[in-house]
């Protein structure tokens, strides 16, 4: 038998010590701030999206009941896929060259964040079935690639539990 504790090696630890993942000192609270900023527009996003396209769906874009569940049932759906998937790409990005040079969750954020001005297209009205579904679904894929690397940056900007609290705090 063995006395040594065993080290399971997931590839993460020899990339931990690149330009990225440096350490930037302590997390002060405009930096928290800056990180909760974020949780505002994601908020807002869903809240809209909640509390007022089916509204627009079945008043201004002349869609029924139904074809407006069907919209948000398929995207719940197309949301619990992507969110699996994302998260097991930005898990495993840090083994690429572009994951390395950006970090492994801020090149989703960086990508997905212009990206997510396609949320104004929802809200064109007169459009067909189709147009709302697709833009619809877009809209969800975006917004999860934002939201699952984001989730996981505090974890990755400090291995302090008082400054994970702090940012988790200011979302």
């Amino acid at each position: 038998m063995d006395n040594q504790k065993q080290v399971v090696h997931d590839g993460w630890d020899e990339y931990a010590n690149k330009r990225i993942y440096k350490s930037r000192g302590k997390i002060g609270i405009w930096r928290s701030l800056g990180f909760g900023v974020f949780s505002f527009f994601s908020i807002s996003m869903q809240g809209l999206v909640g509390a007022w396209l089916m509204f627009f769906y079945t008043t201004f874009a002349g869609l029924s009941a139904g074809q407006g569940a069907t919209i948000f049932l398929i995207g719940r759906v197309a949301d619990a896929i992507v969110s699996l998937v994302m998260g097991n790409i930005s898990d495993n990005i840090y083994k690429y060259k572009l994951g390395r040079m950006f970090g492994r969750r801020h090149i989703f954020i960086l990508i997905a964040a212009p990206s997510v001005l396609v949320a104004i297209t929802m809200w064109v009205a007169g459009m067909s079935f189709w147009y709302y579904l697709i833009t619809y679904l877009i809209v969800t894929v975006l917004m999860s690639t934002l939201q699952i690397p984001w989730e996981t940056l505090p974890n990755e900007m400090t291995k302090d539990f008082n400054e994970r609290t702090k940012m988790s705090t200011t979302r």
